[in-house]
């Protein structure tokens, strides 16, 4: 199923080569049965396409999930940041889910300005057992008391599956411009 639902390109380039040579068989024999195999073509991209769009793969599930981690941050929705975080999750500076959310109450004032972006992730699977998701990573705005002025790194999400069947994120790394690891806050 996910040669249809990951990158389904290749489909619907052999559609449109179908369809191509259908429309060109017509042209030159005039023969109706060819210019019938263009509506079968275009139908059969469309169902490629509902199914592509109906089903989330896991790449697609975790990649979803970082962009509302960020929109979560953004607005200091602590209930979403929390549905986003496993029970399993871990670092050394973070021991638990509880003293992240700690933490994330401390710095994430509702009523302050913050911007937080992830943009050109790229996910891979670690043994079959996580995703891990490498991107970029930019933050400005008010953090606690700090204000950060266009800050850009980069940031790595591991992701387990909890027993729910949904990807959740288990640990997090967040490196500067320079590949130094950085300290968050604690």
């Amino acid at each position: 199923m996910t040669i249809l639902t990951e990158d389904p390109t290749w489909i619907y380039l052999l559609l449109l080569g179908a369809g191509i040579v259908a429309a060109v068989a017509f042209f030159s024999t005039q023969r109706v049965i060819y210019l019938l195999a263009v509506p079968g073509v275009l139908v059969l991209a469309g169902l490629v396409w509902l199914v592509d769009y109906l089903v989330e793969t896991d790449r697609e599930q975790v990649e979803r999930k970082v962009q509302e981690l960020a929109e979560a941050v953004n607005h200091a929705d602590f209930a979403k940041i929390e549905s986003l975080i496993s029970s399993r999750f871990y670092t050394p500076m973070f021991t638990s889910k509880q003293n992240l959310m700690d933490q994330a109450r401390r710095y994430l004032d509702p009523q302050a300005s913050r911007r937080t972006s992830f943009w050109q992730l790229d996910t891979r699977s670690v043994a079959g057992k996580s995703l891990v998701v490498d991107g970029n990573v930019s933050a400005s705005g008010q953090y606690g008391g700090y204000n950060v002025e266009g800050w850009f790194g980069r940031i790595e999400f591991t992701f387990l599956k909890d027993a729910d069947g949904q990807w959740r994120i288990a640990r997090f790394v967040v490196v500067d411009s320079q590949g130094g690891e950085v300290s968050l806050r604690r």
